[in-house]
């Protein structure tokens, strides 16, 4: 299929670009991958035999990748477009080559409009309050970034905005009252705090998605260039916390951590780079690991949202492009699920590592240490506040799936102990631990709390033997999601998963489950009915979790019983006592001593 171009134009013919004839037509190209992809899950449900997906091999795979494409380049060429039609720019080109090449080109116009403004008229601050809107919407494509970002911090812009920065909201204010904060800027407030601060404002729960991805972007070759300043000097290198003992020994020290962050920054720019991206957080400093969280899909708008949260060994170097394309996959079924059963609601999905999860080298390192619920308590505090800071951000209330996975779910139960998230529905899958023993300190409504659990998956299996709470395979309250090759509700066979990293494959009766449940679709689930089993007849999990959790029951009931037996004794002896009370000796000569 060939690209000819952003209108059809035969090359060398000048063309007007039209932001809102380019947005109908992203809308409409949109609007084909989806029924592109609920097309073939249609198809495929009336054969035994089914069909390639959009990321196999073949011709699905090439119209998946020209549909990718076009839909980056058209939304490049919109925000472009809008620019210039609202600074008075010449937004015309001569039609020649591709979406991705026609942003380039018009690149240069875009910052010789950003160059001639003067933020002390009011005309052309007029201009930067409508370019505000524009930066917080762009979509991150790099021609765009070159042209809207790094022209806007080279051309002395910065400066000027730093009279417009805003005094900001109180330290310990929390999502909603952000959210309030922000919505009584101006734009032009708001564009300048985005930019001057924006360290601060790329990372603050309320603030909206494409706000903070704006910011975030602009951080990133910041911190960069911060970083690379530090290998020549380590001693100005300090993380959120020292590194352990063992740490010390395998790893080489401050320019071993140091040269692993550029790493990191290194595999986010590639992520985002792959387009429909928000960078949501970014910090480099806040511990021994770089933080970061990626959304696929707009968060500001999406109608169904998903936070997958990993467990031990995961990084951002070495694990966010794996996930990431884990959740877009993710997201395409649960679009597809969605159009095809549910309420057709657009969804978005994010990839949060916020924490430091635990390393192979911190196995002995205690406070750190895999087998401890340190690092879990600490990363569900912030992931708290993530997934409030979604809530608040918006006017309306999307649907919230609260994803969790190994000691990911440890960390997402610990988030899901504090009040006021907004989480709808949460699955915890591979779990060792929900980090409570009681299914009501979970603030998940009832009926949407789930677990899966593979055959021989062996975290899950000890699961409720380290100090991290009550399996949730043995909880009241949790219901079991198939992990099984079995037919699925919308007539296609999810294969199944094994082990403790098959959960988010392709194909799976666990991906499937996954993405009907972030789709708001619970009803069409495939679920076990109780405890899942081993291919042999005996419940996953018991023959080592059963264990723990049976010891704690008997000391619940053992406590219980103290708390009666303590009761019945405290009330008979005040019985006796007001007996004694009322006791008197015949001879009214000698004293009781009371």
């Amino acid at each position: 299929m060939r690209d000819d171009g952003p209108s059809g134009a035969a090359p060398g013919e000048v063309v007007r670009l039209d932001s809102r004839q380019l947005i109908a037509a992203h809308r409409l190209l949109g609007l084909l991958a989806d029924r592109i992809e609920a097309q073939r899950h249609a198809v495929t449900s009336g054969t035994p035999i089914p069909l390639p997906t959009l990321a196999d091999g073949g011709p699905t795979q090439r119209a998946a990748v020209w549909l990718e494409e076009q839909l980056a380049g058209l939304q490049s060429l919109a925000d472009l477009a809008r620019v210039l039609e609202t600074t008075g720019g010449n937004a015309t080109y001569d039609g020649a080559g591709t979406f991705a090449e026609a942003a380039s080109r018009i690149g240069p116009e875009i910052a010789h409009v950003l160059d001639s403004l003067d933020p002390g008229s009011q005309q052309d601050l007029a201009a930067l309050t409508g370019i505000a809107g524009l930066l917080q919407r762009h979509s991150g494509n790099p021609a765009v970034e070159n042209a809207l970002i790094e022209e806007v911090g080279g051309t002395g812009l910065l400066d000027a905005f730093t009279s417009l920065v805003p005094v900001g909201p109180e330290p310990d204010a929390t999502p909603e009252e952000v959210h309030e904060w922000w919505l009584g800027l101006s734009p032009a407030q708001q564009l300048a705090a985005t930019l001057v601060q924006s360290r601060t404002y790329g990372n603050t729960d309320g603030i909206p998605a494409q706000v903070r991805d704006l910011a975030n972007r602009k951080n990133l070759p910041e911190y960069r260039e911060e970083l690379l300043g530090m290998l020549e000097d380590p001693d100005a290198y300090q993380p959120g916390e020292e590194p352990g003992t063992l740490d010390m020994f395998l790893a080489t020290g401050p320019d071993f951590e140091i040269s692993e962050k550029l790493r990191a920054l290194d595999e986010l720019e590639t992520v985002i780079g792959r387009g429909d991206r928000q960078l949501l957080l970014l910090d480099p400093f806040d511990g021994q690991q770089l933080h970061a969280a990626v959304g696929i899909g707009d968060l500001d708008t999406a109608d169904h949202v998903s936070v997958f949260t990993p467990g031990f060994t995961s990084t951002v170097q070495d694990s966010i492009s794996t996930y990431d394309r884990d959740m877009s996959r993710l997201q395409k079924r649960a679009a597809a699920q969605s159009l095809r059963y549910g309420d057709g609601g657009s969804v978005a999905t994010v990839s949060w590592l916020g924490y430091d999860a635990p390393q192979i080298n911190e196995v002995t390192d205690w406070p750190r240490s895999v087998t401890m619920p340190n690092l879990a308590r600490t990363g569900g505090d912030d992931l708290a506040g993530f997934y409030e800071g979604i809530n608040s951000s918006r006017a309306d209330d999307p649907h919230l799936t609260a994803l969790g996975h190994s000691y990911g779910s440890l960390t997402t139960g610990y988030a899901l102990q504090h009040d006021g998230t907004g989480v709808d529905d949460a699955v915890l899958f591979g779990s060792p631990g929900s980090g409570t023993w009681d299914r009501s300190d979970l603030n998940v409504p009832d009926d949407h709390l789930f677990v899966a659990e593979a055959d021989d998956d062996p975290v899950a299996d000890f699961g409720g033997t380290a100090p991290f709470g009550a399996d949730p395979s043995h909880m009241d309250g949790v219901d079991f999601l198939s992990t099984h090759e079995r037919e699925l509700p919308d007539g296609t066979t999810g294969t199944g998963s094994s082990g403790h990293s098959e959960y988010l494959q392709e194909e799976t009766t666990s991906q499937y489950n996954l993405a009907v449940t972030v789709a708001g679709l619970p009803d069409r689930q495939a679920g076990e009915g109780s405890p899942p089993l081993w291919r042999d007849g005996r419940p996953t999990g018991d023959f080592y979790s059963a264990v723990p959790d049976t010891v704690h029951r008997g000391l619940e009931a053992g406590r219980m019983t103290l708390e009666v037996t303590e009761e019945v004794v405290e009330e008979g002896a005040e019985e006796i006592w007001d007996r004694a009370k009322d006791f008197r000796l015949p001879n009214p000569s000698i004293k009781v001593p009371w």
